[in-house]
């Protein structure tokens, strides 16, 4: 016996050991592919971030573009040109674009401080026609030819030793033919550090720059030593989120962030500790089966009787639809029996029935009881005249007046044809009835309107009273 269950015993620990090791292969397995998807989503994030700056720098360059350009297309620009192509003195002229140069720095402001450095109006020679910066004027004759792009109308990025500018070109044209240039100059540092600040929900920890064509930073979000952390991300990693700046040869770029890259999510150590915490989960899981199997059971009898109240109130929902639809049709087939389908009244069986019961009533109480037998006269003429329906309108009238001039005690009821009986119990003399006899015989006197068509029909009534008839 214990030969036999030894290698029972190994083949279950077998295969309890090899759905481990799948279960853990598996769970390592899920936890590698969540670490690509969370790179790749960590990684998508940071190039929306990118996209988003690049996009917020483009538009600020393009607005600065069209206030250089407005400021070119000025009444005060072309006053100046014209009044040096006439030979002028250009005193006056010279305060007045001074002035208008002025509340264009004054006006255009960024993040606190003025965006342009300074403006210049250069001729298309090259020397400086008029430049303000900041409170400074200087008109004097100059030459600016190396501030003027190749490409007018492009933003070009100027180094010296105040740092990196942003130089804003505009042509001034006549004829088709330039005349002059308006130059400006943004500090790329100022104006595009703020922009590079925008770190969505990771609590500034994005490290952006802006880079020109040859890969030099322009703007680098107040980061020191950018290029070195650079260097130092590309060793571990080659997807950098970057997107070019419409408009101008600049691009954004950002640093991986290290916590992205060798975090705890995405480490070795996060799948290690996956699979530690896999055992005793597993345990649990195991447990967990067998409580299952023992309450299995008892789950099962507890969906039985629910099953069987189910089943046992919907028996019991069809069976009282069903006595509900007795009753109705028992309610329906009583009235038909005891009432007169055209006029409503009740028919031949309840009139005898209520007077038998009257007579009953009489004999305890010493009462009398009336009973009158109308049928109506020439009722056959309009039968035969304006056929059955008209013949059934004037029955169901007929049938209204009567029930009108009695009591509610009384009973007006139609055996048949054109024959109503009348049952009045507790008459209190011959005066009474004949009175009654006399107004019943006025109403069904007056005439009858049945569509077009006026009818006299009147009625013959004969009478018994108990106990004398």
């Amino acid at each position: 016996m214990l030969r036999n269950k030894q290698p029972g015993s190994r083949n279950a620990i077998l295969i309890a050991g090899s759905v481990m090791v799948l279960y853990l292969g598996a769970l390592i397995s899920f936890g590698y592919i969540g670490q690509l998807r969370l790179l790749n989503s960590l990684h998508e994030q940071e190039q929306l971030l990118v996209e988003k700056q690049a996009a917020a720098i483009a538009h600020f360059l393009s607005e600065q573009q069209q206030i250089l350009d407005q400021v070119g297309k000025s009444p005060e620009v072309k006053a100046f040109l014209a009044a040096r192509g006439l030979g002028r003195n250009l005193e006056q002229e010279g305060r007045s674009l001074t002035g208008a140069f002025a509340q264009v720095l004054e006006s255009n402001v960024r993040h606190g401080r003025r965006v342009f450095d300074g403006i210049a109006l250069v001729a298309s020679n090259g020397h400086v026609l008029l430049e303000v910066a900041g409170t400074r004027v200087n008109d004097a004759q100059q030459t600016y030819s190396v501030r003027v792009p190749s490409l007018t109308g492009e933003m070009a990025v100027r180094r010296g030793p105040a740092g990196v500018q942003l130089t804003f070109t505009s042509r001034i044209e006549h004829d088709a033919q330039p005349i002059a240039y308006l130059i400006a100059d943004v500090d790329a540092e100022m104006m595009l550090n703020p922009f590079l600040r925008i770190t969505g929900s990771r609590r500034g920890r994005h490290q952006t720059a802006v880079l020109d064509a040859q890969d030099r930073i322009v703007a680098s979000g107040g980061t020191p030593d950018w290029m070195g952390q650079f260097r130092a991300a590309a060793e571990h990693t080659t997807r950098f989120a970057s997107m070019t700046i419409s408009g101008s040869d600049l691009r954004v770029l950002e640093l991986p962030h290290a916590a992205r890259d060798h975090g705890f999510l995405t480490s070795p150590m996060f799948l290690g500790a996956l699979a530690v915490m896999a055992l005793p989960l597993l345990g649990g899981v195991i447990y967990l089966l067998r409580l299952n199997y023992r309450n299995l059971v008892l789950k099962t009898r507890v969906e039985a009787t629910a099953q069987q109240r189910a089943t046992l109130r919907k028996q019991n929902e069809r069976l009282q639809s069903e006595i509900d639809k007795r009753l109705e049709s028992e309610q329906k087939l009583a009235h038909q029996a005891n009432y007169d389908q055209l006029t409503g009244l009740p028919n031949r069986n309840l009139a005898l029935d209520r007077l038998a019961q009257a007579i009953k009533w009489a004999k305890r109480d010493g009462r009398g009881v009336l009973t009158m037998f109308l049928d109506l006269d020439r009722f056959k003429q309009v039968n035969d005249s304006l056929g059955h329906a008209a013949g059934d309108e004037l029955l169901r009238e007929a049938a209204q007046r009567l029930e009108s001039s009695v009591r509610d005690s009384d009973t007006v009821s139609r055996l048949g044809g054109d024959e109503f009986l009348l049952i009045c119990p507790e008459i209190s003399g011959q005066a009474d009835w004949e009175q009654l006899a006399q107004q019943l015989l006025k109403t069904l006197s007056a005439p009858f309107y049945i569509g077009d068509h006026e009818f006299f029909v009147g009625a013959s009534i004969g009478i018994a009273v108990y106990p004398e008839g």
